[in-house]
C-alpha cells in the first residue's frame, strides 16, 4: 500500500510506503501526526462504507414506518386494528419486511413514495392479493414521502457526508493546509492495485473515488491514559474519536459472551505467545476486575492496580494486550503509533519496537509509528533483520520547508535517520565546549 497527502494539515506533498512496519522520525511540529490520523481516518470513514449506509437507511427507514403505521394505526388494514403494536412487532422482526424495501435501494432504482405504501401494506397484510389492498390516501402518501426520501438519498452524497465529518472530527475542522489557501487537498491511497481517492475543498470531502471496498480496521494509539476512561462511569464524547472507538470496542469485548470469538481466539493463540512473551518481560500479569473496577494484577503482586494508577508506560503495554487479549486486532488490520515512546524507558523501547515487529509478521499488519527515539528505530531495523522481514520496514524523514512539511524515504543505512535526531546531541557538546 502507498500513501499520499496533498495540501493536508501540514503536510505540502508527501507520499509513504506502508506494507510492513513504516517509521516516520522527524522534529516536533513538521507534521508526522498528519499521516497517521489521515490513515486512520481512511479506514474508519470507507470501511465497509456500504454496509453502514445500509444500516444508516435501515435504521432510519424502520423509524419511518413505525411512526406511519402509528399514524394509520386505527385504519382497518391493520391486522390487529385494536393493537398496532403487534404489527409494529411483527415488522421489527421481519427481515424480509425491510428487504422487500431496501432491494429497490440496492438496485439503485428511485422508489416512490406509492411504492412505499403498497410495500407496507403488503407486509402489514400479507394474507390479502395484491387487488384487494386498501386505497392508498393522500395522507399516507404524505407520511409515507419521509421513507422514500431516505431510500433515494444518493450513496455518494452519504460517503462525501461520512468521510468529511470523520477528517473534521480528527483535525478539528482544520482538514485543508493552512499554508496553501483554496488550494484541493488530497488523500489517495494505492492497495493492491486500487485507487482510493478522497479530495477537500474547504475542509469539506468534494469527491470519493474508489472501487475497493475496506474491510480492515485502522487503530490509533496515542494516549496511554485513556485507561483511566474505561471505569468511568460516563462516557466522554469530547475524546478524540479515535479513542472513543477504542474504548467502545473494549467495552463491547466485556459484554460478549465466551463462545463469541471463539475461532478467532484459538487461530491465533499460537501466534500470539511470542508476543505475549515480549510484552511480559515488560508487565507480567493479566486484567482482571476488582471492586467492579478493571485492574492489573502484577504477577508478583496479590493485589490488584486499578488501571487509573498504573505509570504510563505500564499503560502503554496493558493497553496493546487488551487489544490482542480480547481480539480486537485482526490480522491484517492497521495499527498507528504516534509517539508511543514518550513515557517509555529506552528498555520498554526496545521491547515496543519488538512487539511490533512480530505484529506485524504474525499478523500481516499494516503498522505505523511516528518517533522521536533512535532507539527506537534501531530496534525496528534489528528486529526486521532478525525476523528476516526486513524488505518490510521503511524509514522517512520529516522536514519542514517554509511552514509546509515534505518526506525523504531512507534506504539503505539510516545514518540520515540518526542524523536528524542528532542536533541535541550537538547543542548540548557546543554547550560543554563552552563551559571548558
Amino acid at each position: 500500500m502507498k500513501l499520499r497527502l496533498k495540501n493536508i494539515a501540514k503536510i505540502s506533498n508527501a507520499e509513504i510506503k506502508l506494507d510492513g512496519v513504516t517509521v516516520i522520525v522527524g522534529k516536533n511540529n513538521t507534521g508526522k501526526s498528519t499521516l497517521g490520523k489521515s490513515l486512520f481516518c481512511l479506514f474508519h470513514a470507507l470501511g465497509s462504507v456500504e454496509k453502514k449506509i445500509y444500516e444508516q437507511k435501515a435504521r432510519h427507514t424502520l423509524e419511518e414506518i413505525t411512526q406511519f403505521l402509528l399514524t394509520r394505526g386505527s385504519k382497518t388494514f391493520l391486522q390487529d386494528s385494536q393493537h398496532p403494536e403487534r404489527s409494529l412487532l411483527r415488522l421489527g422482526s421481519s427481515l424480509e419486511t425491510l428487504e422487500n424495501i431496501i432491494e429497490l435501494y440496492s438496485n439503485k432504482k428511485e422508489i416512490t413514495a406509492r411504492q412505499v405504501c403498497e410495500i407496507i401494506f403488503q407486509m402489514t397484510r400479507p394474507d390479502l392479493k395484491s387487488t384487494e389492498l386498501p386505497e392508498i390516501t393522500d395522507e399516507d402518501m404524505s407520511s409515507a414521502a419521509g421513507i422514500a426520501d431516505y431510500l433515494n438519498t444518493s450513496d455518494e452524497e452519504v460517503i462525501r457526508d461520512i468521510v468529511s465529518a470523520t477528517f473534521k472530527q480528527s483535525f478539528d475542522s482544520q482538514v485543508n493546509s493552512r499554508n496553501a489557501p483554496g488550494a484541493m487537498g488530497v488523500v489517495h491511497a494505492q492497495i493492491r492495485g486500487h485507487d482510493i481517492k478522497c479530495s477537500f475543498i474547504d475542509d469539506d470531502c468534494s469527491s470519493v473515488e474508489t472501487d475497493l471496498q475496506l474491510t480492515n480496521q485502522a487503530i490509533f494509539l496515542d494516549n496511554p491514559s485513556l485507561l483511566d476512561r474505561l471505569n468511568s462511569p460516563r462516557f466522554d464524547y469530547a475524546l478524540p474519536l479515535w479513542e472513543r472507538l477504542i474504548l467502545e470496542k473494549i467495552h463491547v469485548s466485556q459484554d460478549s459472551k465466551p463462545e463469541e470469538g471463539a475461532v478467532a481466539r484459538v487461530r491465533s493463540k499460537n501466534k500470539l505467545l511470542s508476543i505475549h512473551k515480549v510484552i511480559d518481560s515488560a508487565i507480567a500479569g493479566s486484567i482482571v476486575t476488582s471492586e467492579g473496577k478493571l485492574a492489573f494484577k502484577e504477577e508478583e503482586n496479590s493485589y490488584p492496580i486499578n488501571l487509573a494508577n498504573l505509570s504510563y508506560g505500564v499503560k502503554t503495554f496493558v493497553i496493546l494486550k487488551m487489544l490482542l487479549e480480547r481480539n480486537i486486532l485482526s490480522p491484517r488490520d492497521i495499527l498507528i503509533f504516534d509517539e508511543p515512546e514518550i513515557h517509555l524507558h529506552p528498555e520498554w523501547q526496545i521491547l515496543l519496537a519488538h512487539a511490533v515487529v512480530l505484529l506485524q509478521k504474525e499478523f500481516d499488519m499494516t503498522v505505523l509509528v511516528t518517533t522521536h527515539s533512535h532507539f527506537f528505530v534501531d530496534a525496528v531495523d534489528l528486529f526486521t533483520r532478525k525476523y528476516k522481514c526486513s524488505d518490510k520496514a521503511h524509514f522517512y524523514v520529516a522536514s519542514q520547508i517554509q511552514n509546509s512539511t515534505s518526506l525523504g524515504e531512507i534506504e539503505g543505512d539510516l545514518d540520515a535517520v540518526y542524523d536528524e535526531m542528532s542536533g541535541a546531541v550537538d547543542q548540548l557538546d557546543r554547550i560543554r565546549n563552552s563551559l571548558s
